[in-house]
């Protein structure tokens, strides 16, 4: 690993640009950046939530091709998502927040939950929300930052709220 995380993410960019089309090609059809990322992530059995920890492998066009020679990019769906604001926020106030994608939410938060989810900790299934890097039990309403501290429950109300949501959706949801 360089000293200069600047060096790492560039020296990515570069590999995983060569690295692209040659999957695309392989697979038949376009793989995408954020694609590339998170198979590279499943393959080194990194949590998405610390796609960043991708920087301190190294990883060159021939070690990106050698994790993901035979790898499944049957991508990962979004099953539901669920927007909150004002009171029903639930990040906490001095958590930590990242700017992950391009699409940027300024008054709310954002919570995926993802059909066939390659990580089913710590509920299956269970909300993301990438932006604090935070994971939530649809179950209990714990609250999860991306090294498994628990960092709280959500409020009863809350969790209610979301799981009629996601019931009302059809969507089978973990015990309580």
């Amino acid at each position: 690993m360089n000293d200069d995380p600047s060096a790492n993410l560039i020296a990515y960019i570069a590999a995983s640009e060569t690295v692209r089309p040659i999957l695309s090609k392989q697979h038949g059809r376009t793989i995408s950046s954020d694609e590339l990322q998170d198979a590279l992530c499943r393959a080194l059995g990194i949590d998405e939530l610390n796609s960043l920890d991708l920087l301190d492998h190294n990883l060159t066009v021939d070690r990106m091709l050698e994790l993901l020679k035979g790898f499944d990019f049957t991508p990962v769906s979004v099953l539901y998502t669920i927007e909150l604001s004002g009171d029903d926020r639930i990040v906490p106030k001095d958590a930590l927040v990242v700017l992950v994608e391009k699409v940027v939410k300024v008054k709310g938060e954002k919570w995926e939950i993802h059909r066939y989810d390659a990580d089913p900790w710590p509920s299956n299934p269970h909300a993301h929300n990438y932006a604090s890097r935070m994971k939530l039990h649809l179950g209990t309403g714990e609250l999860f930052d991306s090294n498994r501290k628990s960092k709280g429950k959500i409020k009863a109300k809350t969790l209610a709220t979301i799981r009629a949501e996601l019931e009302a959706s059809k969507i089978p949801l973990p015990p309580q």
